[in-house]
């Protein structure tokens, strides 16, 4: 089979299994399969990856524990011998070197010997997973906006769903929180139902398919006399159905994973917010998606709601003297910093589908050296215009304006790992209108094959990460059922420290005095 067969086989595959087994034949054909083998590379230190795998593959077999653990700390650690960098992963389609594979497969057997083994208590296991829990960090799925391209989404979230990959934080900006927030309110049995059926339901958040569409004449005179082109009835009624009547917080409890969700305030003086449980408990979710979904000049900047945890009394949220917001792209569309600054993420996974920004995003995998180029020059004109709308608003020139726009050039639209479904521009004319069965199809399966080529760096970045995380779940379930309480859970990780503190000052008095 020819090359160009393999990479057709590839880009319309329907499951992951038939692109990775194209992937692996086309690896093979370009004799990028021999790279995967040998395990000299200058982008990672391999000498020192090869010695940690022989070493912790010794103390696994001798039954170390507690050396084990000791090795394990930094072995977990992202950066480890520069693992995290992402051009490990741009040279073969079908993964990385079999070396990283095996070190990362090595590290997992230890985590699950170390949650088995007999030989440590459950209070020191759950100490020292919350040490390898705080090493490794987390990750956060992004999903960006985008109109209805935003139902590209859907796909992706689907196929790491699939492959057992989906972070426990998640978060979305504009028609990305529809798909984040529709996940999150649902635990991981009702979201396989929800990604299954999420075509077939209503998402008539435009217009109201029973009615015919407005003119141009009446759609100019909705926006001059209301400020917007579209109302925002259809767009809540959709969200209450799809997403229910739940909080933050109430999510937060019901599902395990943390929904986060962005909105920008109308003003050019206010910073944008990340809504979610810690922030914003008891806001309604529906309203935040509302308001990040009010694209300026298409639908009127929102309110939003929060009920009161014992009253049950639903009134508008405000915290400061404009309580309107609107679609959180447009000041922070992947808000990395806050993220990390709340929940210790130092990984992103984001899906980028917005079809304005997504030609000036280069694919990590493509090895184009015209598209380096091109990225190159791209970066620079962003930086001129950015410089002269920063001018132009300090100058008093459409303060709110040019400030808005300069927050939409400058940000930083990728992440660690960056999913570009293929978008079909064809489509940008319905960017604006009630998605159709036919379309979310479509934008599903664009997404599903979008991820696929990602799902390598993925595993490997993610699956300790997971491992881990799940590990220290269940030991903490297991010291439940042993009658703690959730406080004395969190206090076991304080004394055990407490006392090693102890146990050292007096090792150093005994050496003081002796």
């Amino acid at each position: 089979m020819s090359k160009d067969e393999l990479k057709f086989q590839m880009e319309y595959a329907s499951t992951y299994e038939d692109w990775l087994q194209a992937a692996e034949k086309l690896d093979m054909a370009e004799g990028k399969y021999e790279w995967r083998e040998r395990p000299e590379s200058e982008e990672y230190n391999y000498k020192l990856v090869e010695s940690r795998l022989h070493e912790l593959k010794k103390l696994r077999l001798s039954g170390d524990v507690r050396l084990m653990f000791g090795i394990l700390q930094s072995s977990v650690a992202r950066d480890f011998a520069n693992l995290d960098n992402s051009q490990l992963y741009n040279y073969a389609y079908s993964g990385t070197k079999k070396l990283i594979d095996e070190f990362i497969q090595e590290v997992l057997l230890c985590v699950e010997f170390l949650e088995e083994s007999p030989e440590v208590s459950m209070e020191e296991k759950l100490v020292e997973f919350s040490k390898l829990k705080f090493t490794v960090g987390n990750t956060a799925l992004i999903l960006s906006g985008g109109g209805t391209f935003g139902m590209n989404h859907i796909g992706v979230l689907k196929d790491l769903h699939e492959q057992g990959l989906v972070p426990k934080i998640i978060c979305g900006s504009s028609a990305g929180a529809i798909v984040a927030c529709a996940a999150a309110v649902r635990n991981t049995e009702e979201q396989k139902i929800l990604l299954k059926q999420f075509h077939t339901g209503d998402l008539n958040v435009f217009t109201d398919p029973n009615l015919p569409p407005l003119s141009l004449w009446a759609s100019l005179k909705q926006y001059f006399t209301k400020g917007c082109v579209l109302d925002i009835c259809h767009l809540e009624r959709v969200l209450k159905l799809l997403i229910g009547d739940y909080t933050f917080q109430e999510a937060f409890d019901r599902s395990g994973y943390v929904l986060n969700v962005t909105v920008s305030c109308g003003s050019s003086y206010e910073m944008p917010s990340l809504l979610n449980y810690i922030t914003t408990p008891n806001v309604l979710i529906w309203s935040a998606v509302v308001a990040t979904c009010s694209v300026p000049f298409l639908f009127q900047p929102a309110t939003l709601w929060e009920r009161d945890p014992l009253t049950r009394e639903i009134a508008a949220f405000c915290v400061t003297d404009a309580p309107l917001w609107m679609d959180g792209s447009v000041d922070n569309d992947i808000p990395h910093s806050k993220l990390t600054e709340l929940f210790h993420v130092n990984h992103f996974i984001v899906s980028q589908v917005n079809f304005h920004i997504v030609p000036f995003i280069m694919d990590p995998t493509s090895h184009s050296w015209w598209e380096r180029c091109a990225k190159k020059a791209i970066d620079l004109a962003a930086q001129e215009v950015s410089l002269t709308f920063r001018l132009l608003s300090e100058i008093g020139i459409f303060p709110t304006f040019f400030t808005k726009l300069q927050s939409v050039i400058t940000q930083k639209y990728s992440g660690d790992i960056t999913i570009l479904p293929k978008l079909n521009y064809r489509q940008v004319k319905k960017v604006i209108k009630n998605p159709t069965p036919s379309f979310l199809l479509d934008a599903m399966t664009r997404g599903k094959r979008g991820t696929w080529k990602r799902i390598p760096v993925t595993r490997n970045h993610c699956a300790i990460e997971i491992l881990i995380e799940s590990a220290y779940t269940r030991i903490v379930k297991k010291l439940q059922a042993e009658g703690k309480t959730k406080r004395e859970i969190d206090m076991i990780p304080n004394r055990f420290n407490a006392g090693r503190v102890n146990a050292q000052a007096q090792k150093r008095l005994l050496h003081v005095h002796s």
